[in-house]
């Protein structure tokens, strides 16, 4: 119980109100008045999240006429640590968006809307990057609303994000929490604050030179002239092109809907990005994370939100520069399935640092030379020469 993905839900108020606390605070009241295993239900919630988010993607992928190939690229690398906090937030987003879009009073709409914002941003601040930005193009286009409603949905998020920023926590703040759970858990969890609960009491300015330099400087293991500034914005570009041409050949329609579709993809893929950079730098090296909640918030605002209503969310000036874009690397390299296809199968990325070997056994192809790999070793064993 010592990883980052599992303490990341343990973050209590037991050293004072912190960001990222609220869901470790419901916990260790559980565990505290009920003696709830806490372990067995953290197993329990995130197995839940991580599939219940599968059976969405699935079933809104087959009712947008979309086939499943990309999902592993846009689910299991992000969320290959299932127990992270990951899953839980992307189907808050979705709740979010179909309670917006779904109630019918504009004062209701908003207010529910900002609650399990709300509660989203307590559970992780991050989330305001992929969150909030198209959330607010939404309500400022939203003719139903009255101006003073607007500026609420707009300006809530942002102060519950400075007010979680303010209250970052310290070092004391991390040992309180640690110390509040010893009792409770087993005996690995030690005696000074460790992983994620460690990382609260983290300076800012040292976290995020540490970011910086863990995304874009450090060099690689087993190739030390390369770093991370030579490889990701190709990362970047080609995780870009696959989705936003995924539709133009993995949906069944027509061509000219699909086209439109695969500009309506490109334009939120770009903006989420744009969105998402303070954590693509210095706010994060978890590279799978980040990537995870690119494309996934990307396809959500582009599942559940109705087509007609996304292609008058931006404004012309950006519809025109995202456009420009698209049709410019498409003209550089003409989409088609086996390109699509090849690119699925090759690319990749570590959940974490900068690592090329780490990478490429990740990728489809890398995963299929190990899975080779292990069975001619399996053979060697039960048919030894």
């Amino acid at each position: 119980m010592t990883n980052w993905a599992a303490t990341d839900y343990l973050i209590n108020y037991q050293g004072g109100f912190v960001r990222r606390g609220m869901i470790g605070e419901i916990l260790y009241q559980l565990r505290l008045n009920f003696g709830v295993d806490i372990l067995s239900l953290l197993t329990v919630m995130s197995i839940s999240f991580y599939l219940l988010l599968l059976y969405l993607l699935i079933k809104f992928f087959w009712k947008n006429r979309l086939q499943l190939y990309i999902l592993p690229i846009v689910i299991f690398y992000g969320l290959n640590n299932v127990a992270r906090k990951d899953s839980l937030q992307i189907l808050l987003l979705w709740l979010i968006l179909y309670s917006y879009l779904h109630i019918k009073s504009p004062g209701i709409k908003v207010a529910i809307s900002m609650l399990i914002i709300f509660f989203l941003l307590n559970f992780h601040e991050a989330s305001l990057f992929f969150a909030w930005p198209l959330l607010s193009l939404l309500i400022l286009a939203d003719g139903s609303l009255n101006k003073k409603i607007k500026v609420v949905g707009v300006a809530t998020p942002i102060a519950t994000f400075l007010s979680l920023a303010y209250f970052k926590g310290d070092v004391a703040t991390a040992q309180a929490i640690h110390d509040s759970w010893k009792v409770f858990l087993p005996a690995e969890w030690g005696d000074v604050p460790n992983t994620s609960v460690e990382a609260i009491g983290w300076s800012a300015k040292d976290t995020f030179l540490m970011h910086l330099r863990l995304n874009y400087f450090t060099p690689d293991a087993s190739y030390p002239w390369l770093k991370g500034w030579m490889i990701r914005p190709f990362i970047y570009i080609f995780v870009y092109y696959l989705i936003s041409n995924y539709p133009l050949f993995f949906r069944k329609g027509d061509a000219v809907e699909n086209q439109r579709d695969s500009l309506t993809l490109s334009r939120i893929l770009l903006f989420q990005f744009i969105m998402l950079i303070p954590m693509f730098t210095i706010l994060s090296c978890d590279l799978g994370r980040i990537v995870c909640y690119w494309t996934l918030s990307s396809f959500v605002f582009y599942l559940v939100v109705p087509q007609q209503t996304l292609e008058n969310l931006f404004p012309g000036f950006y519809c025109k520069l995202s456009d420009k874009i698209y049709y410019y690397l498409t003209k550089i390299l003409p989409p088609s399935y086996v390109l699509l296809a090849v690119i699925m199968v090759v690319i990749t990325f570590t959940p974490v640092k900068f690592n090329v070997s780490w990478a490429s056994s990740l990728s489809v192809i890398g995963s299929f030379q190990e899975l080779i790999n292990e069975l001619l070793v399996l053979g060697n064993i039960i048919s030894p020469s």
